[in-house]
């Protein structure tokens, strides 16, 4: 292992030294993972914390961050029926996370607002549909 990589790990098991020490006390019970490389270290602190640990796949194909940490999950929800590269037997389809329901009667003009989206990959033709849609 070159000099790079055993300072990679060092800062890895820092975080997650540190992370778990922030989340002792506040009775953590679940922890939840959109995937990415933060994956494997919410599967470790969930693990130190003793919380269950879930994972969300928004993409048709998981990547590396999520499978990784599959291992470690109690349930993956899934974006799309056959999602790949990932535990099948833990998998639950779920739909994409979007809130189809949204309107303008639900916001309340009462100046600016900040709406947030979330996605990417293979999952994000389907949010930008909406979203054009909603501000359309």
């Amino acid at each position: 292992m070159n000099n790079s990589k055993l300072e990679e790990v060092i800062t890895i098991l820092r975080s997650i030294r540190e992370i778990s020490k922030i989340l002792k006390d506040q009775n953590i019970s679940v922890v939840l993972t959109t995937g990415s490389y933060i994956a494997p270290i919410a599967a470790v602190v969930s693990k130190i914390l003793k919380a269950k640990f879930f994972i969300q796949e928004q993409n048709i194909y998981a990547g590396l961050g999520n499978k990784s940490s599959a291992v470690f999950a109690k349930t993956i929800f899934t974006s799309f029926e056959d999602t790949q590269n990932i535990n099948k037997r833990k998998l639950k389809h779920v739909g994409p996370i979007v809130n189809t329901t949204l309107s303008r009667k639900n916001i309340v003009s009462l100046g600016v607002q900040t709406i947030g989206f979330v996605g990417g990959s293979q999952g994000s033709e389907e949010i930008n549909n909406y979203v054009e849609q909603f501000l359309n």
